[in-house]
């Protein structure tokens, strides 16, 4: 499954280029370990597979998942998030 933009949002194609998850996203990002991260109202979270929202959208930026984590940015602090959207790590400024 891939991120794609149709009619100015971005939505979700299969292999096939059939549209999988409507396009509802200001910007969205490749699935990787099984979730995407999505934009919605100028916040960042991730959705699932099956276009379920698993982390709301709150962040400034989100980057895509690798062993575990993903990159997030929060007021202008960035930090590490696991898939149920907590911090691990979390710089300070």
């Amino acid at each position: 499954m891939a991120a794609a933009k149709l009619n100015e949002l971005w939505g979700f194609i299969n292999p096939a280029g059939e549209l999988v998850i409507e396009e509802d996203y200001e910007y969205a990002g490749d699935f990787n370990e099984g979730l995407a991260p999505v934009c919605q109202d100028k916040k960042w979270g991730s959705i699932d597979k099956t276009g379920n929202i698993v982390i709301p959208s709150r962040f400034d930026l989100a980057k895509k998942f690798r062993d575990g984590l993903a990159q997030v940015s929060i007021n202008k602090n960035w930090g590490y998030i696991n898939k149920e959207g907590n911090f691990i790590w979390q710089s300070k400024k």
